[in-house]
């Protein structure tokens, strides 16, 4: 948040989380009304839902990109006049964006932060948005 300081703006006002910085520092234009997330990849045990670890290995660098390159465009069932958009950032991170009509980013968090404890599902916070 220092970054927002410097450069004039009140984090208390402007900060919206870590993941328009990720995001564009992968290199994804952001449009108004865009919502963005600092992903990382991880493991999760699928017949429990158990986040075995929040972070693979740092030395990700080779499937990182093909992992974000599939991602990329990927329909969202629910959503699809939703754009999914996936860039590599470094280690273990990418963005992502979603750009959409009426996304808000009034969202719960899902990680658990802690490794073996169960991924936490995503919830809308405010009612209205996507």
């Amino acid at each position: 948040t220092a970054h927002l300081s410097l450069l004039g703006y009140d984090p208390r006002l402007y900060y919206r989380g870590r993941g328009a910085f990720e995001s564009i520092g992968a290199g994804i234009s952001m449009n108004p009304g865009d919502i963005a997330f600092k992903s990382n990849f991880g493991y999760i045990d699928e017949e429990s839902g158990v986040v075995v670890h929040r972070r693979v290995d740092r030395n990700f660098e080779g499937d990182g990109p093909r992992l974000c390159a599939l991602l990329n465009g990927v329909t969202l069932p629910s959503f699809p006049e939703v754009q999914v958009i996936v860039k590599y950032a470094t280690e273990h991170r990418c963005g992502v964006c979603l750009r959409g009509p009426d996304l808000t980013d009034e969202i719960s968090a899902t990680d658990p932060l802690e490794d073996g404890l169960p991924l936490i599902h995503c919830k809308e916070l405010k009612p209205g948005g996507k």
